[in-house]
């Protein structure tokens, strides 16, 4: 089924109109929509979960990353690095501690106790 959906994914992309078509046909059979979608979703949901996980973790870590200029006036690279490496969860938490830190210094010595 992968392969199959690969396939159509690379070389049967739908235009417009087509998909258009596509979803007129669809909903002449609604008691069987999720039967006929499945193909799609059983190979899109991975690939969209994984991309939503980095799109998030990526995007709190920018978010994070702003609010430190803005309060320590400079990120040395290295914090950067590091700051980029935590996982979504971590970035949540260092949301809220960030309200405390007013220097790099901050910074590294609560990086120094997530990493213990």
């Amino acid at each position: 089924m992968q392969m199959i959906a690969g396939f159509v994914d690379a070389y049967l992309r739908l235009s417009a109109p087509e998909q258009k078509v596509f979803g007129q046909e669809l909903a002449a059979y609604p008691g069987e929509k999720e039967t006929i979608m499945k193909l799609t979703t059983s190979w899109e949901e991975e690939g969209i979960a994984k991309g939503l996980t980095r799109g998030v973790q990526q995007g709190k870590a920018d978010l994070i990353l702003r609010q430190l200029r803005r309060r320590c006036r400079e990120v040395p690279t290295d914090l950067e690095q590091q700051v980029r490496s935590l996982d979504a969860d971590a970035l949540d938490v260092m949301g809220d501690a960030l309200f405390d830190f007013t220097s790099p210094a901050d910074v590294r010595a609560w990086l120094a106790t997530r990493t213990v």
